[in-house]
């Protein structure tokens, strides 16, 4: 009627509008040079507003349309209004740009098609019902994207989005499938009490914000977040799900919590990587569950969970994990590395579990564990003391056929069953030696070294204070990895009962800071090494080169008597002793001037190694 025309603003609210024919109203390419107002309106023939460039408002709030509506291809400067709006035939908004849309309790019986679409502004089709396929595949919002309390009878489709505010779809029903696959939201995701009926697909997804799917209700056939990537805090909490579930190659860098779901058919987290705390407690796992290659870089748990089916974890790596959960299934813990505690207390396996070429950092806790069919242990690796208190066996397993680098140690106190060590593969430089003749005469150091082997007063005097103030949260927090590759660095040494070693530590430190916690910033360990009695030559067990986080150094003896059984098998609180009471005797020295007791002598074979590398 208009197509192509360019009109003024446009009321025709409460109006009933029909065409002789019933032909549409064709308002295709028109130019409005202002608003357009349908509110309450019945239109009783197709509405073409296709390619439509309208500057103001389109208002189309309470309207009833018994026929389609197009909107494709549209430019609506102003504000977007379906509130309340009835559409039958359905609506094609393909490549409509819109700023602000208001489309609450909007009606849409037949299909409703936004692919490509762009929003500029927030978005709201809360409490709307689609009686037909919802499509907003490769749209974007620049804001927010709220669908809560929406109704879809067909596919909800937002495949490729692109969402820079949140994205709510919480207390959402879909009876067919919903399809986030590579999907990008900024801000928020909400899924929380939605009753999804098909599929939930959401390959390659990312959600930058706090994603709650917390009492998710599906029935579908499966929930996939394969190779997704959940950057905020993330719950599935309360949740039942009938399909199979894969978070396959998924990736969290924030917690992550499956507590308390219930899963009908199998899980899998293949291949997945936690950077936080993850959560599968007191979940019913009623079919097989598989966590092969994945990585829990913090605290991961299981406690309280059931697994009706298998359980795989070969390959896994674990940093604290606590198992404590019931597998009715086989149990396979093949060549998986427990990086810290293992806890396993109270756990029921009542099928085979392997834990051969498993390795052990931590020492492993099975007590009150009950394995009522054979469980192995071949070449398993058990870096610490495992404990088997009050374990229940139904058929007694081989434990000689484990490894035990450090059996030799001293029978040791049931609190050091709880050390972790590092591994032998993370020993740097392991059996480098360096001629005694390099540290005698002229010495060459790396230039990196030069500043840290010349400590002034001042300096030595801080790093004392700070050693001293820090609680022992914060020292563990700074000292912790470097304690670890202590440990296993001395028992790689293998000291005889006459011999000792040095470890030389260093630590990064903020001249500006204004207390101890912000001072000493960080420590790692940079040598462990030791020199038979007449020997010519250094040994090492560790060295690593990379001086450039380092401000100081502090060396300590493995023959210092803080270690009651030897640093292989330190505390905490002896290898702080032990540094503190280093630190204070330098720093002594230093203030007397003694020049026959330069500063941390110690370390010389260490930067002088280093600076051969």
């Amino acid at each position: 009627m208009f197509a192509g025309g360019r009109i003024t603003d446009l009321t025709l609210a409460d109006e009933e509008l029909t065409t002789p024919d019933g032909s549409p109203i064709d308002l295709r390419g028109v130019t409005i040079d202002g608003s357009l107002s349908l509110e309450q309106a019945t239109v009783t023939v197709p509405l073409l507003l296709g390619n439509a460039a309208i500057t103001g408002d389109l208002n189309l709030a309470g309207a009833t349309f018994t026929e389609p509506v197009s909107l494709a291809g549209a430019d609506i400067g102003g504000q977007l209004t379906f509130h309340d709006t009835d559409i039958d035939g359905g609506i094609a908004a393909n490549g409509l740009n819109a700023g602000f849309v208001d489309a609450r309790g909007l009606t849409v019986n037949g299909p409703a098609i936004f692919r490509e679409a762009s929003f500029n502004a927030n978005t709201r089709f809360a409490r709307s019902t689609f009686n037909g396929d919802l499509s907003f595949a490769d749209a974007e919002w620049r804001l927010l994207a709220d669908f809560a309390a929406t109704s879809i009878a067909g596919t909800a489709e937002f495949t490729r989005v692109s969402v820079g505010g949140d994205l709510r779809m919480n207390a959402a029903t879909v009876r067919s499938a919903v399809i986030l696959t590579g999907a990008s939201v900024d801000g928020e995701t909400r899924f929380s009490h939605s009753v999804l009926h098909g599929d939930l697909i959401a390959k390659d997804a990312s959600f930058e914000g706090e994603c709650d799917f917390e009492d998710l209700r599906s029935t579908g056939t499966l929930v996939d977040f394969e190779n997704a990537e959940f950057g905020g805090y993330t719950t599935f909490s309360l949740s039942e799900i009938d399909g199979a579930v894969r978070f396959a190659e998924a990736r969290f860098s924030d917690e992550f919590w499956f507590t308390h779901v219930t899963c009908a058919s199998d899980v899998t987290f293949r291949g997945s990587r936690g950077e936080a705390f993850v959560h599968l407690r007191d979940s019913t796992f009623n079919s097989d569950l598989t966590l092969s290659d994945a990585e829990f870089a913090h605290q991961s748990f299981l406690a309280g969970s059931t697994i009706a089916g298998d359980l795989n974890a070969r390959q896994a790596r674990f940093e604290h994990f606590q198992f404590s959960a019931t597998v009715n299934g086989t149990a396979d813990f093949r060549k998986t590395l427990f990086d810290a505690r293992s806890i396993f207390t109270n756990s029921v396996f009542n099928q085979q579990v392997w834990f051969d070429n498993a390795s052990f950092a931590g020492g492993p806790d099975f007590s009150d564990s009950t394995f009522k069919r054979a469980v192995s242990f071949t070449d398993t690796e058990f870096l610490v003391e495992p404990t088997f208190s009050d374990a229940r066996f139904g058929i007694e397993p081989d434990l000689d056929a484990a490894e035990y680098p450090q059996s030799s140690s001293a029978e040791l106190a049931s609190d050091r069953r709880n050390l972790i060590v590092a591994r032998p593969e993370d020993l740097l430089h392991y059996g480098h030696t360096l001629p005694v003749s390099a540290v005698e005469d002229d010495i060459v150091v790396p230039a990196a070294g030069v500043e840290i082997f010349e400590v002034p007063v001042s300096r030595a005097k801080m790093v004392t204070a700070a050693l001293n103030e820090l609680d022992q949260s914060a020292w563990y927090q700074r000292f912790d990895r470097s304690v670890e590759l202590a440990r296993t660095a001395i028992s790689q040494l293998e000291l005889s009962s006459d011999q000792r070693a040095e470890l030389v530590f260093g630590v990064t430190v903020d001249p500006d800071a204004e207390n101890a916690e912000s001072y000493l910033q960080e420590a790692r360990l940079v040598a462990a090494y030791t020199k038979s009695d007449g020997s010519d030559t250094f040994t090492f067990s560790y060295l690593d080169e990379d001086l450039a986080p380092i401000d100081h150094m502090i060396t300590i003896s493995s023959a210092d008597d803080a270690f009651e059984y030897g640093p292989s098998v330190g505390t905490h609180l002896e290898y702080r002793t032990a540094i503190f009471r280093r630190q204070l005797f330098e720093q002594t020295l230093l203030e007397q001037g003694n020049s026959d007791s330069q500063y941390s002598l110690d370390a010389v074979p260490a930067l002088v190694a280093i600076s051969r590398l």
